[in-house]
């Protein structure tokens, strides 16, 4: 264990040693002021697309309202809004909440996975867990813009976690759960592929995928929805925006949407190569002497994905903020990585972004990021962190 991580081991152990409980009470209890707090911001997103699909749930009948098509997210989320609205609270407080909880949840999976790390005895996971609460990009993104990116993040989370434990099934089930979600679970979706070729799994694996998705569907189904409409839903959002970059911190920041017809094809060939080679340099020649390894690699394909792939959003470099967090915790000699990720993200952000263009000035950091990232995966000396049972 590194100096760096022995002094954190030492100071969370001084500040949490002691009524430990009632700290970890208070500090959760500050996060959710804190959240609360941001509970009446009404964003461009709310005001013109989840106010109204609220709306249209309580006016048509609540779950027989899932019949039609008056959205443009997967089903999964919009059963969760369709609950939330049975809620005795303000609409806006109503859509929030789904998303609030999903952080709580989330920290609680963060606590876990640094606790792979660090094992039972030691106070930085409940830090980490602390620390993910107070991120910027996190309360913003669920409590103030009432975004759900936290939801399918948290399920990427979960399937992590449990790929550090070796326990592959649940890998692929909460991947798939993610992907029932969200369609930007798919940045994940290498990670998957090594873990084929590294630990010899069987393809068969993947069809969990399908599985669970047609899973999610089936009550929409029920409701009277089209079951080709339902199938089809992520085929149809590639052709939402014809935008090479929504003021996402990324390769395209630098680009004008003039040139975005042969950009975007042009992107997308130059990603999925990118996506490739990462995966083959990945299997063959990174040594995987420790479960951490795969924290580093899963960091490295949210970032990599989203930073180079052309039509991205802000939001969609959430789930690295995420790893990001724990990142930190697993190896804090190497703070810059997640720092330039978290500073990159929460510039992009609407409160930020609305005073200044951010998106060109910092573009650079997820590549600082990046880079970083792999470095440390190319080096074969390196010792890998040990995990703690």
């Amino acid at each position: 264990m590194s100096n760096i991580e022995l002094k954190l081991q030492s100071v969370t152990r001084s500040f949490f040693q002691k009524a430990t409980f009632w700290k970890v009470i208070f500090f959760i209890a500050l996060s959710l002021l804190l959240r609360l707090s941001l509970f009446n911001t009404e964003s461009g997103d709310y005001r013109g697309f989840l106010s109204l699909w609220y709306d249209y749930i309580v006016n048509n009948g609540f779950f027989l309202s899932l019949k039609d098509r008056f959205h443009n997210y997967q089903m999964p989320y919009l059963y969760l809004l369709t609950l939330a609205s049975f809620l005795p609270v303000k609409k806006i407080y109503a859509i929030k909440l789904v998303s609030v909880i999903f952080d709580y949840i989330a920290a609680y999976f963060v606590y876990k996975t640094v606790r792979v790390r660090y094992g039972k005895q030691s106070y930085i996971p409940v830090t980490a867990m602390i620390f993910f609460l107070f991120t910027p990009t996190v309360f913003l993104n669920s409590s103030g813009w009432g975004q759900c990116d936290v939801i399918y993040s948290t399920f990427l989370l979960i399937a992590a976690y449990y790929c550090l434990k070796r326990r592959y099934h649940y890998v692929f089930l909460f991947f798939s759960i993610a992907f029932s979600f969200k369609l930007q679970a798919m940045f994940f979706a290498p990670v998957l592929l090594i873990l084929c070729y590294k630990k010899e799994l069987s393809i068969l694996y993947f069809l969990y995928i399908p599985a669970v998705y047609f899973l999610s569907v089936i009550p929409a189904w029920i409701a009277g929805r089209g079951i080709n409409d339902l199938l089809t839903t992520y085929l149809k959002q590639g052709s939402n925006y014809a935008y090479l970059n929504m003021n996402a911190p990324n390769l395209y920041a630098w680009i004008s949407n003039d040139y975005y017809d042969v950009v975007t094809i042009l992107g997308l060939i130059f990603t999925i190569s990118l996506i490739v080679f990462a995966c083959y340099y990945i299997s063959r020649y990174v040594r995987f002497d420790s479960s951490s390894r795969w924290l580093e690699i899963i960091l490295f394909f949210l970032i990599l994905i989203p930073y180079f792939l052309p039509k991205m959003h802000d939001r969609f470099f959430f789930p690295a903020d995420l790893f990001s967090v724990i990142y930190l915790f697993y190896f804090p000699r190497r703070w810059y990585i997640p720092l330039s990720m978290l500073l990159a993200s929460v510039f992009v952000y609407p409160p930020l972004n609305h005073l200044m263009n951010w998106p060109p000035l910092v573009a650079p950091l997820p590549l600082v990021a990046l880079t970083g990232i792999a470095y440390y995966l190319v080096q074969y000396d390196k010792k890998s962190v040990p995990v703690k049972k």
